[in-house]
């Protein structure tokens, strides 16, 4: 079997542990807000807001629809006088983050310059 066989069945299975991803994950805002998540460990909505550049109502749709796939959690708490949303990445978004970029890093690997 040549080089180019064997790289032609690890991309086949690169690509399908790719596609069997959430979709959810193949949005640049999305993706940010994981990384974030996945380094900061927790942050709230007006951090997230500033840091990515977002408005509240793309944030809150980006946030509900990690959410709904139980990548991150939203965890609410009393601060002073003021209710503030934090969010955290689940053990499920860690392992999902993960996954996604090690097969995209091992799909690297196999392009020839």
């Amino acid at each position: 079997m040549s080089v180019t066989e064997v790289f032609d069945l690890k991309a086949k299975h690169l690509l399908k542990g790719l596609l069997e991803q959430p979709s959810v994950l193949f949005n640049r805002h999305r993706i940010a807000i994981m990384v974030e998540l996945y380094y900061a460990s927790a942050a709230d909505f007006p951090q997230l807001k500033h840091d990515l550049g977002l408005t509240d109502g793309a944030l809150a749709t980006y946030l509900k629809a990690l959410a709904s796939e139980g990548l991150i959690e939203s965890k609410r708490e009393a601060v002073e006088s003021r209710v503030r949303t934090g969010y955290i990445i689940t053990k499920k978004g860690i392992s999902t983050l993960e996954q996604t970029f090690k097969i995209l890093c091992e799909l690297r690997e196999g392009f020839q310059r």
